[in-house]
């Protein structure tokens, strides 16, 4: 029998079809990466909750808190399943990405660029700021915060906090100064364990899934949730808050 062959015109009609073909598929399995990449950073921040509920039951219901030190996630490990030397927690320099790895703390659509040898932070509890001891500062009405060496720690009992289901705890937020290990200052000093809500929500650059418009939050109750920064905001009971007024929002665990 004679075989037939292709004609040029022919396979340049194949190969236009397979590059259509490919081009209608490659938007799909994009999509399909990055919420599967979402996926991922939700299952982290469940797992962070299980590692503070744990830390509180050993440590008088408190919240883990920055030292000039150690970060609050040096005062986890152990906790979150990483093994790390006390030497290196108790140190105010990020751990070293030649010795250690993220665990938990790295979301998979983190692509910031960090320093050299460092590693990837993704996640930051809500901020407490509490001036002369007493008087709780309006934007920062978060679980925790920095302790200067003396006195209570700067941080919330999870038993006196109300409205758990409304009341954030942990956020998504990928920067280059945001690395694990890193310890204690206050971030308008510079610090870099934990972000004002002003410094989030005036950096909408910062949203990791870019493609949705909302980052991951993790609230007192365990659950996690996806939201545009501006939601965040909304006022139990009716209202809206701002950046520097956070009482009564989301971001307030204080209520």
């Amino acid at each position: 029998m004679k075989k037939q062959k292709f004609t040029l015109i022919e396979l340049l009609v194949v190969i236009a079809i397979i590059g259509i073909l490919g081009s209608l598929l490659l938007p799909t399995l994009g999509k399909a990466r990055k919420k599967s990449q979402m996926s991922v950073c939700k299952s982290n921040m469940k797992q962070l909750h299980i590692a503070y509920m744990m830390y509180t039951d050993d440590n008088d219901d408190y919240f883990p808190f920055d030292t000039t030190n150690m970060s609050w996630n040096d005062h986890l490990a152990g906790y979150d399943g990483r093994n790390v030397d006390y030497a290196d927690l108790n140190t105010n320099t990020p751990l070293s990405a030649s010795q250690y790895s993220e665990g938990l703390y790295a979301c998979p659509s983190d692509s910031v660029a960090r320093a050299a040898d460092t590693l990837t932070l993704s996640y930051s509890p809500t901020l407490l700021t509490i001036h002369g001891g007493s008087t709780i500062n309006s934007g920062q009405r978060g679980i925790t915060g920095l302790h200067w060496g003396s006195g209570a720690p700067v941080s919330l009992k999870t038993s006196e906090i109300n409205q758990t289901s409304i009341t954030l705890s942990t956020l998504e937020y990928m920067a280059s100064n945001n690395t694990l290990g890193a310890a204690g200052r206050h971030p308008s000093l510079g610090g870099k364990s934990m972000v004002m809500p002003s410094t989030f929500l005036a950096n909408p650059d910062n949203i990791p899934h870019e493609e949705s418009g909302k980052s991951n939050f993790l609230f007192i109750d365990g659950h996690v949730a996806s939201l545009t920064s501006q939601a965040t905001l909304a006022i139990s009971g009716g209202g809206v808050g701002t950046a520097s007024a956070t009482t009564g929002t989301m971001w307030d665990a204080n209520k």
